[in-house]
């Protein structure tokens, strides 16, 4: 599972390289937000992101029906399988 979770914040890292900076102005209105988050660079880091989230969908959807399957376990272990794997990940 890490191994095909690797990819996504290798991604981020990759293409989400500090720029030049741009000058904050305050007070902008709904436009303003609006063209700036249709710039490439927020577009990216919202498709990096909407990957992301996928990815961590599917790590924590697909191990179910192997461990319950695969391995012979009932469908109760499931739950604990996927706290420990989740535990597992955050400390890794």
């Amino acid at each position: 599972m890490a191994l095909l979770s690797a990819p996504a914040p290798a991604a981020v890292v990759r293409r989400c390289r500090p720029g030049p900076a741009e000058p904050h102005s305050f007070g902008t209105g709904a436009r303003t937000e609006l063209r700036a988050v249709g710039r490439p660079g927020p577009l990216v880091a919202l498709g990096l992101a909407a990957l992301v989230n996928g990815t961590a969908f599917c790590t924590f959807t697909h191990p179910a029906p192997p461990a319950a399957g695969v391995t012979g376990l009932g469908a109760g272990w499931v739950p604990g399988l996927s706290a420990l794997f989740g535990a597992g990940s955050c400390a890794g």
